[in-house]
């Protein structure tokens, strides 16, 4: 009979097993009420660094899944949002 290492990991992927329900690396999204203006500016600044253009922030703008740039659309209107 083989000997079993105690401290030997199964071949479970992490991907395949049940996240547990307070997982500490799930992302919330807040919304600071008076950094608005700030919160937008640097988000903007960021993604014009890695390349990201008007038409992508807008998409993302748009997509109730990415919900700091959706809210700031919701605060802001789409016009504000464009001419950051």
């Amino acid at each position: 009979m083989p000997h079993r290492n105690p401290h030997a990991t199964s071949n479970i992927r992490s991907a395949s097993r049940a996240t547990p329900p307070a997982d500490p690396m799930e992302k919330h999204a807040v919304l600071i009420p008076d950094d608005a203006s700030f919160m937008l500016q640097l988000l903007v600044e960021e993604y014009a660094r890695v390349g990201r253009g008007l038409d992508d922030l807008m998409k993302l703008a748009r997509d109730p899944n990415c919900t700091v740039f959706y809210s700031l659309l919701r605060l802001f209107g789409e016009d504000e949002l464009r001419s950051q």
